[in-house]
C-alpha cells in the first residue's frame, strides 16, 4: 500500500516523482551483459583488486569510480555515458564554495 505523498519524506517524494529514462540501463541488465561477455561482477572485482561490493555499488549507481566504470564499459563494449547517463553531483565543495561560506559567517 502506497502512503500519501504528504506523508513521504522529501527524498522519497523525489524518488516517486523521478521520471524513468528509457536510455538508462538497469543494473541487472549491466550484470547480465557482463555475464554474457563471460565475466561476473565478483571476477571483475578480483581482476581490479577491489571488493565485490565496490563493483556492485558502481553498477547500481550508488557509488562512482571512474576506473571501475571504464572497465565495465570496455568489457560490455559501450561508453560510460551510455551505461550511466546522469552524472552524479560532486559531494565535495570546491575551494571557492568553502571560501564564500567562510566570508558569510561572522567571526
Amino acid at each position: 500500500m502506497i502512503r500519501s505523498m504528504q506523508s513521504l519524506t522529501p527524498v522519497t517524494r523525489r524518488a516517486y516523482n523521478k521520471p524513468f529514462s528509457r536510455t538508462e540501463i538497469h543494473p541487472e541488465q549491466i550484470k547480465a551483459l557482463l555475464r554474457m561477455k563471460g565475466i561476473t561482477p565478483t571476477a571483475l572485482a578480483d581482476e581490479l583488486g577491489v571488493g565485490h561490493s565496490s563493483v556492485s555499488q558502481v553498477i547500481s549507481g550508488k557509488s562512482v569510480s571512474a576506473r571501475i566504470r571504464a572497465s565495465i564499459a570496455e568489457i560490455i563494449g559501450m561508453s560510460v555515458e551510455e551505461l550511466w547517463p546522469h552524472p552524479r553531483p560532486a559531494l565535495r565543495r570546491t575551494r571557492e564554495q568553502v571560501q564564500a561560506m567562510r566570508q558569510r559567517v561572522p567571526a
